[in-house]
């Protein structure tokens, strides 16, 4: 897929210090756009994605800060990344979909924040927001807690890179009509 640069945020999605989250609500709904010529040119197993309009939770900690992450229209997902070996426990669509996007999305977020570095306490926050998006979808507790320690035990190489390559074309005619899906449904 061609890497389009996507918007640079103006707000950093992450909290300040480290948070307890205690509630997570889903704004609006999750909309995937796959472009036919990546479904045709897709390699093994790889299937891309593109956000057709933007994804935003809205969260709570327990000591009374609150805040929301929005993952931006054209955003580039693979929709849950798991291997091929655990697929039978857990696919790569599910209940725990949405929480995957905004977990992928706050996984490369610090790239897109001026002067922003990868820190370990907002690789926490995005696995913790994961694992709250997770039980607000009613994501059995055995599945949650296996794909929450996968990713605390898995995810720190991809943490840190400094990967600018996650939006896709914004200006397709196809991913634009998407957009404008949610105002009127």
């Amino acid at each position: 897929m061609q890497c389009f640069v996507g918007p640079i945020h103006r707000e950093n999605p992450y909290p300040e210090g480290r948070v307890r989250i205690t509630n997570l609500t889903f704004v609006d709904d999750l909309i995937l756009f796959r472009p036919q010529e990546e479904l045709l040119n897709r390699k093994d197993d790889m299937d891309v994605y593109l956000l057709g309009a933007d994804k935003t939770v809205h969260w709570e900690s327990d000591d009374g800060d609150c805040g929301i992450v929005t993952v931006p229209f054209g955003f580039i997902t693979d929709l849950t990344s798991v291997p091929w070996v655990f697929r039978l426990f857990v696919s790569r669509a599910g209940p725990w979909l949405e929480a995957a996007v905004v977990h992928d999305y706050l996984y490369v977020a610090w790239n897109e924040v001026e002067g922003a570095r990868p820190d370990p306490k907002d690789r926490k926050f995005a696995d913790d927001i994961m694992f709250a998006a997770m039980t607000t979808a009613n994501v059995g507790a055995i599945r949650k807690w296996a794909i929450y320690a996968s990713v605390r035990l898995f995810g720190g190489w991809t943490f840190g890179r400094d990967d600018r390559c996650n939006y896709g074309d914004q200006t397709d005619p196809r991913l634009l009509y998407l957009k404008d899906v949610p105002k009127v449904v």
